[in-house]
């Protein structure tokens, strides 16, 4: 989900707050906020990727 979608928090909303939840930009700032955004609607499994994925330094797939 993107959170610069107007209907960001509407469709976070819908989902399963049990589940786990890894989010993650290019450079941590808007997966910062939108972990911020999901643990203030009560979920507790949400994990941000610190520093975005440009400091990542595991293995990544392409989804193309």
């Amino acid at each position: 989900l993107d959170i610069v979608d107007p209907h960001f928090t509407n469709k976070v909303e819908n989902l399963d707050r049990a589940k786990n939840y890894y989010v993650y930009c290019r450079t941590g700032n808007r997966s910062f906020q939108a972990a911020r955004v999901m643990k203030n609607l009560g979920f507790e499994n949400v994990n941000n990727l610190k520093s975005g994925i440009v400091r990542w330094h595991g293995a990544t797939e392409s989804g193309k």
